[in-house]
């Protein structure tokens, strides 16, 4: 399947459910931060309000070790270039020695998000298996 074809197949899915959260799941290098930028620019296009959650320590797009709550406000092709809401250091590439810390993050930002925002994306770790099993999952709600 082509890349436009999943960008049509998501935004099909988003709308019929009427998503206001959207989590991006996989191993490394499957699309997460490709697909959640393409995702969000396709959104904005339709007067949402959006918000991303960059949620990958490894691969921030700030700062190695960030994690960051940002807001669309305009125009972009890469995380870096939105609004920053709130972010926090996690002293670790092991998401596992933080993960309290980690999921307390993400509940506080999707609750921020919810009340602030149309719509929130969800651009998680991709340290969640082998990589010899490389998947995407959307999970919207």
């Amino acid at each position: 399947m082509t890349f436009a074809r999943v960008v049509e197949t998501c935004l099909a899915e988003i709308k019929e459910a009427k998503a206001r959260l959207i989590y991006l799941l996989g191993t490394g290098d499957t699309g997460k931060s490709t697909l959640a930028i393409e995702l969000a620019r396709q959104l904005a296009q339709g007067d949402k309000k959006l918000a991303i959650i960059d949620a990958d320590s490894g691969q921030s797009s700030r700062l190695p070790l960030t994690l960051s709550l940002n807001y669309v406000r305009r125009e972009f092709s890469q995380l870096s270039e939105l609004e920053i809401a709130d972010w926090d250091f996690m002293p670790s590439y092991d998401l596992l020695e933080r993960f309290k810390r980690y999921i307390e993050l993400m509940g506080n930002w999707t609750e921020k998000a919810r009340k602030e925002m149309d719509c929130c994306i969800v651009d998680s770790n991709g340290d969640i298996g082998a990589k010899q099993h490389p998947f995407l999952t959307l999970t919207i709600e």
